[in-house]
């Protein structure tokens, strides 16, 4: 899979969307030292398969990918045992209708990480996702002595560079449970003369990113392949991902 480039996927039957977006995501960590991708066949009619990607050695953080009957296919954050919302188990929003026949999709990976957006789903077989639902990133965090985690970043709204509030939803291999970060003014807003961006970090564990960044503040609408401060980063709902310098 290339990086630094977003692909798109869109028109895709909703009963079919499962096998796309697993496939897809698979290949996306599939890179990432330590991470494993595992599809798993449902015992019983009644039950639907999923796939498993887990991070880090003893696998305590894990994506699911679920295929669903109503949506199509859903996406949940999990640390250890995943079966309490909330706690330790999250899952993504969707856009657009349920009862559309049709689902979009967008992700991006560079040599530090990866972002891919919510699915919207809709009866359009042209429609794309904005790249300001670009939500999910992944990426390493750093802590005070220098190890190095992998976690996630999980933005509940659509990155339209105008909200006065929001909730982020943070989860790392050194988390013991899921992190919410609330409140009114996690984005400044647009009347900035540039972007203003700083690294991401956790509120309740000493992790930094270096190459994930928070927006705190934008001259407009900024998402998409950008290039800020000297550097080119994949920009979505308010956190912006680096790339490799082309």
């Amino acid at each position: 899979m290339d990086n630094n480039k977003i692909i798109r996927r869109y028109g895709i039957l909703k009963t079919n969307i499962y096998d796309s977006f697993s496939e897809d995501m698979c290949e996306l960590f599939g890179e990432f030292e330590g991470t494993v991708c595992r599809s798993i066949e449902p015992e019983t009619q009644q039950e639907e398969p999923y796939t498993l990607i887990t991070f880090g050695t003893d696998g305590r953080m894990y994506l699911k990918i679920e295929k669903s009957s109503q949506y199509g296919v859903r996406l949940s954050i999990h640390l250890g045992d995943g079966t309490v919302s909330g706690r330790d188990l999250f899952y993504l929003d969707s856009a657009g209708t349920s009862s559309g026949t049709l689902g979009a999709y967008s992700f991006a990976r560079s040599p530090y990480g990866a972002v891919i957006s919510v699915i919207s789903y809709g009866d359009s077989a042209v429609d794309t996702i904005s790249d300001a639902n670009l939500r999910l990133f992944f990426s390493k965090f750093t802590d005070e002595e220098g190890g190095e985690h992998y976690g996630f970043v999980y933005c509940n709204q659509a990155g339209d560079d105008a909200a006065t509030s929001m909730s982020v939803i943070m989860a790392t291999t050194m988390h013991p449970y899921i992190e919410t970060i609330t409140g009114s003014k996690l984005f400044l807003g647009t009347l900035a003369n540039h972007n203003v961006l700083c690294n991401a970090f956790s509120y309740t564990q000493p992790l930094v990113s270096s190459r994930l960044y928070k927006k705190l503040q934008t001259e407009g609408s900024v998402f998409g392949k950008v290039k800020i401060g000297g550097k080119t980063l994949i920009a979505g709902g308010y956190y912006a991902l680096e790339c490799v310098q082309e």
